[in-house]
């Protein structure tokens, strides 16, 4: 990786997926619960986003996370939605079990991608964010508009993140993706420092991350 900022302290991480209440509608104490249980187990990276719950697993990241010395652990969250209050009745239905009264919508340009990292200062009440994924710019997400959002994304998220990294605001950036070839096209025509790629590799599927995926991130020490 092109930088130090995941070490070996971070080899274990809590990702916010539950607490955003995919499987169940956890209360804000149950989460708050499992939290502290993982920084009491010396658990020192936390990767959110907001999309998960509809801002709510973010939230309570931030609840748990501010009262922690902040040099100590890694807070990563995402970009790539944009989100704003609506009456319960007008939730979108998501898979998310309890989420918060809000709408969304994907956007991937310069000025949202500042704005949705100002807003998710404001909602975790850190000080700063450790790394920035650009989050489900891939066909399972976007559908057919994959290739619109990855234009959007070339001149605005990709250029913006590294402006933003340069200036010290974020310490790293990448994709925070369900599939290969997202990271791929990012690999073609930016820099990023670290990429998440969810499920891609393991027992069961793991043919396209060895043959393709890693020898490219290796390539460009990703």
């Amino acid at each position: 990786m092109k930088t130090d900022i995941l070490t070996e302290k971070h080899r274990l991480g809590l990702g916010g997926v539950a607490i955003g209440t995919a499987f169940e509608a956890l209360t804000d104490e149950e989460s708050y619960s499992v939290l502290q249980k993982a920084w009491d187990l010396g658990i020192r990276y936390y990767d959110t986003s907001p999309w998960y719950g509809l801002t709510k697993s973010e939230r309570r990241f931030g609840s748990f996370l501010q009262n922690q010395s902040r040099n100590e652990f890694v807070f990563s969250t995402k970009v790539g939605r944009l989100f704003w209050e609506v009456l319960e009745n007008e939730v979108p239905p998501t898979m998310w079990k309890a989420p918060l009264h809000y709408d969304f919508e994907h956007n991937y340009t310069a000025d949202a991608i500042k704005r949705s990292i100002e807003d998710s200062l404001e909602r975790t009440k850190l000080n700063h964010i450790d790394i920035v994924y650009v989050h489900d710019l891939s066909e399972d997400q976007v559908g057919d508009r994959y290739p619109y959002f990855l234009k959007q994304a070339r001149e605005g998220a990709f250029k913006v993140l590294s402006e933003l990294r340069g200036q010290g605001v974020i310490k790293a950036w990448g994709m925070g993706v369900n599939k290969i070839e997202p990271i791929l096209d990012c690999l073609e025509s930016a820099d990023p420092d670290v990429c998440l790629s969810a499920t891609q590799y393991s027992i069961l599927d793991h043919e396209d991350a060895v043959d393709r995926l890693l020898p490219a991130l290796k390539k460009k020490q990703v």
